[in-house]
């Protein structure tokens, strides 16, 4: 009741004060009922009028340091990969060059690499090497020695004993005491390219390092070599196979052991004759429908590199065509680099596909083939 009274004497000098200033009824009548409490102190009309202002302005100026934080955020991100990227205009001074040299990217990104000499081409091929694959080289040459677990922790140390046991590095370094001193000078400039990418982005190495906190050693004649040796392991897959027909002569004998596996034959002809008319296809679909499904596949995997040649008589342009078509295990990036390399004296041309760890081209063409 206490509060219908003090409600009752509100209306009424709400209206005298409506009768003196001109003011609506209404408006203080809505005031009235937003400010009405059973119990306490009652809070003034314009105590209440103030409150709504500081809300207000107080989420306002927590969404505008939400935006700030947000958008610094995503600016610094912008600018940690940005400054990773490489640097394909412009010019780089490298230590070591006979004369300068020109690197060309197409639309395609692909380098198309000149220089006067073998060993200038493979240097700024090691840059461009570095320039967009150097943590793919990090991890190459981790596995190659067996240092996997220093990056990736505990998870990885039964990985590296074994690599370490295959010894990838020390046949390395047993191939490189003897390798010809051209084919080393080449691997020493193609390592010294790579190192004056490392030396001169020291603070700007891709992404991948800043998140792991990872170091760069400079690059060696020496890696390249254990890479060739990882490599060579990776296209390998049958020496388990090797190891289980050796294991099968010690226990059954060499004669049994030709019987269970047999080899091609000696006197086989390496093209079948006839093969391009068709007459073998019917016997060859009977194999692999009622015989090969029953036969013993000893991990034998579908993969597999093909290589062909078709005689200069069923081609177009009337010269032989030479074709490799290689199989690798599909990675992420992909272990193929392509690229192009030339000399300005025209001793070397080639385009094709090489291994971001190795100068010079794998599988490719030159002017002649």
């Amino acid at each position: 009741m206490a509060g219908s009274r003090k409600g009752t004497r509100s209306a009424k000098g709400a209206r005298s004060r409506s009768a003196s200033n001109g003011r609506s009824l209404q408006a203080y009548t809505s005031t009235e009922e937003f400010r009405a409490a059973p119990v306490g102190p009652t809070t003034s009309t314009q105590a209440v009028v103030r409150k709504r202002p500081i809300l207000k302005y107080s989420l306002i100026g927590i969404g505008v340091t939400a935006l700030l934080l947000i958008g610094g955020g995503l600016a610094f991100g912008y600018w940690t990969v940005q400054k990773a990227l490489p640097t394909i205009n412009g010019t780089v001074k490298m230590a070591g060059l006979a004369a300068p040299v020109t690197i060309t990217r197409d639309t395609y990104g692909v380098p198309h690499i000149a220089a006067s000499n073998i060993e200038d081409l493979y240097a700024a091929q090691g840059y461009v090497h570095a320039q967009d694959r150097l943590f793919q080289m990090y991890l190459l040459r981790a596995a190659g020695y067996g240092r996997l677990s220093e990056a990736f922790g505990d998870g990885f140390v039964d990985t590296d004993r074994f690599l370490r046991t295959v010894g990838f590095g020390r046949a390395a370094e047993a191939e490189l005491a003897q390798m010809d001193p051209k084919v080393r000078a080449g691997l020493e400039a193609y390592a010294r390219g790579v190192n004056e990418f490392i030396h001169t982005h020291a603070d700007s190495l891709p992404l991948e390092f800043n998140i792991q906190g990872l170091k760069m050693e400079d690059w060696k004649a020496l890696d390249s070599v254990t890479f060739g040796k990882l490599q060579a392991w990776d296209l390998s897959d049958s020496w388990d196979n090797d190891l289980m027909a050796a294991d099968l002569r010690a226990k059954v004998g060499d004669e049994k052991a030709a019987q269970m596996l047999p080899g091609y034959p000696d006197d086989a002809p390496f093209v079948v004759p006839g093969a391009n008319s068709g007459q073998y296809l019917p016997a060859l679909q009977a194999y692999r429908q009622y015989v090969r499904p029953h036969l013993p596949n000893f991990g034998l995997s579908e993969l597999g590199s093909n290589n062909w040649v078709v005689d200069s008589t069923k081609s177009t342009t009337g010269k032989p065509l030479l074709a490799n078509d290689p199989h690798l295990g599909v990675r992420n990036p992909s272990i193929w680099y392509q690229v192009h390399l030339s000399t300005t004296d025209d001793k070397y041309d080639a385009t094709g596909f090489g291994f971001a760890s190795a100068p010079g081209i794998v599988t490719g063409h030159n002017k002649e083939i």
